[in-house]
């Protein structure tokens, strides 16, 4: 069941357990997960699965926990990790970041580890910058979601949880293990993936305090990191714009 706010049920989730079987009749291929499409009472934009059960912890904690799926979102509060909610066969929207908001200043967010799950995580954060948000991803193993991860050590999950890192230091730490900060385009690498999320920070001295890190690893003045940024930045405003 798929409650509101209030915990009145307003629609229904499954999991088909045989998914991903081709259907002989309409030539399409299962879905993994089905639910109740969108009604009058029941508005994926502005539904958090979980929300009427995790919104006193939310609150009580200053800090929200975003997984992807049901499943991931029972798991977790199985675990006693209780401020998890779950996005209902959507993606994050404003509406429902806005609801967070009146509760919580941080988003702790764990989508899965695969490259779907990676889209996703970076199209919600990039949303939550909108709203200020302290953001944080938990790291979970690789391969493996929340629900994965609590099957096998509820304590696992609680540290990846309890030990989230903000989403620039995250991203930092990605870009320095993949790319060689040494060379050319090993900068030039790291500087486009993060560019993006440290543009987005709502305080200017958390962006110098980045943009000050980048250069002492890459080697760089400070000016040079500045004048890329902000010219990134007219490129992402340019693109927005249009769209």
């Amino acid at each position: 069941p798929i409650a509101d706010a209030n915990g009145r049920v307003i629609g229904f989730g499954g999991r088909i357990f045989e998914s991903g079987i081709r259907n002989q009749e309409s030539g399409k291929t299962e879905a993994k997960y089905i639910n109740t499409p969108q009604t009058l009472i029941y508005d994926k934009s502005r539904v958090l699965y979980g929300f009427d059960k995790a919104k006193q912890d939310i609150r009580a904690q200053n800090r929200v926990v975003l997984v992807e799926g049901y499943m991931d979102c029972v798991m977790s509060h199985q675990a006693g990790v209780k401020n998890t909610v779950a996005v209902s066969g959507t993606a994050l929207s404003a509406q429902q970041l806005k609801i967070l908001r009146r509760l919580s200043d941080t988003l702790v967010c764990s989508y899965d580890t695969d490259e779907a799950g990676d889209s996703a995580t970076k199209r919600s954060l990039a949303l939550a910058a909108q709203f200020e948000f302290d953001r944080r991803i938990a790291l979970i193993p690789s391969g493996k979601d929340p629900a994965d991860t609590v099957s096998e050590s509820p304590e696992a999950w609680q540290k990846a949880v309890s030990e989230a890192k903000p989403v620039v230091e995250f991203y930092f730490e990605k870009a320095l293990r993949d790319f060689n900060p040494l060379s050319a385009d090993g900068k030039k690498s790291i500087s486009a993936l993060l560019f993006p999320y440290i543009a987005e920070l709502a305080s200017e001295i958390e962006k110098a305090h980045w943009v000050g890190q980048l250069a002492v690893r890459l080697g760089i003045p400070e000016e040079a990191i500045w004048r890329e940024l902000r010219r990134a930045k007219k490129v992402t405003d340019y693109g927005q714009a249009r769209n």
